[in-house]
């Protein structure tokens, strides 16, 4: 297989130039371009047709969440990443409805930002782990108002990326045991999707 073709997208030289350092030495990881603002992000996306995007949220010309939505339409294929340094649940809410595939903070690790571009390109979700404690701190009032506790470990397990298979692994439970729970917590949170079922939940200050 070839490299996972990658674009940086940041209005900061700075950030730029540190991503593709960062990104340079890893084996099987391929930084083709970086763009500095909306519209270059946009001719760029289309012209390279990276696997993945780093994604800042904030640009001079045109907001990354504009972006995704745009990229979502023409380039369906192409995984995003947001990488921010906003942890408030509105941007990672509206996050989730322009169809990003991970929600990163700028203080990520190496490793955390490399594992994220190789898990999204593999079709797997990924959320900060920063992010995710704050959310999950929220997760506990659920239980006693709407969702069990086991559900709200389900969607916990979700908002990390987690597949059926590794869901089942964890609970000690079946394949067909974990779609018929996932899907309860879908009839309760009235959504289809599991992007959707978090997005829900912040929306409805679940989580």
């Amino acid at each position: 297989m070839g490299s996972i073709k990658v674009l940086i997208a940041d209005d900061h030289p700075v950030v730029r130039r540190g991503l593709e350092s960062m990104l340079s030495g890893n084996k099987g990881i391929e930084v083709v371009g970086a763009a500095k603002d909306g519209r270059s992000t946009l001719r760029m996306a289309r012209r390279l047709q990276p696997d993945v995007i780093l994604l800042d949220i904030r640009m001079p010309d045109i907001s990354g969440l504009d972006i995704a939505h745009e990229l979502r339409q023409s380039l369906p294929e192409t995984k995003i990443i947001v990488l921010t340094t906003y942890d408030h649940d509105g941007y990672f809410q509206s996050a989730l409805k322009a169809g990003v595939h991970a929600y990163l903070l700028k203080d990520a690790a190496h490793r955390e930002l490399v594992d994220a571009i190789r898990m999204v390109h593999q079709g797997q979700r990924v959320v900060s782990p920063a992010l995710m404690e704050k959310l999950w701190q929220q997760f506990e009032d659920v239980g006693e108002t709407l969702l069990t506790e086991e559900e709200v470990q389900i969607l916990k397990w979700i908002a990390q990326g987690a597949t059926n298979k590794q869901i089942a692994e964890r609970g000690f439970w079946s394949e067909v045991t974990v779609k018929r729970k996932i899907q309860a917590i879908y009839d309760k949170l009235c959504v289809t999707r599991r992007t959707e079922a978090v997005a829900k939940a912040v929306r409805e200050r679940f989580i």
